[in-house]
């Protein structure tokens, strides 16, 4: 099959097209389903912020067990589509870095606090929690829907809008 020095022969190509897969198609990723990243991909409903998410490149973070921090997504109700495609690698990783608090804690946390202000990955620009009304708010705009779902290597929570620097 091959010549003495080590080359394939022309007629051996038929052979390496059967052994191999064609070329373009890439296998997708399988996330842990006991991670953040895992339950994003599980949740039909956060699919547009999961395109976000994997168009940034924070999805292998996002799915690693050494990984602490806690996520704040945007359901699909409450996001424009045309408008998501239309992001770019550069805009999308801006934007999940803002959504992205670099620890581990808790929405219940939070709100016992009144007033608390969490650095996030972009730049260490801040989130401002606020729940003196009885409602937990973020940057006096945005609410907390569902809060605190807790995966092995961080908290999910859902927000009624995408939060940007104040």
């Amino acid at each position: 099959m091959t010549s003495a020095h080590g080359y394939f022969e022309p007629w051996d190509y038929k052979y390496l097209y059967d052994k191999h897969p064609k070329r373009g198609f890439i296998d997708a990723p399988e996330y842990k389903s006991d991670t953040i990243m895992g339950y994003l991909n599980s949740v039909p409903s956060l699919s547009l912020f999961c395109y976000l998410i994997k168009l940034a490149g924070f999805d292998s973070m996002l799915n690693s067990h050494q990984t602490e921090c806690t996520m704040l997504v945007v359901s699909d109700s409450n996001l424009d589509e045309n408008e998501i495609l239309l992001f770019d690698k550069y805009e999308a990783r801006k934007l999940v870095q803002y959504h992205i608090i670099p620890k581990k804690i808790s929405m219940n946390t939070i709100f016992s606090r009144k007033i608390v202000k969490v650095n996030t990955l972009l730049n260490a620009d801040r989130l401002l929690f606020n729940s003196l009304s009885g409602n937990l708010l973020i940057n006096d705009r945005t609410s907390v829907l569902i809060s605190d779902v807790l995966k092995s290597n961080g908290y999910v929570n859902v927000i009624s809008s995408v939060v940007s620097p104040s």
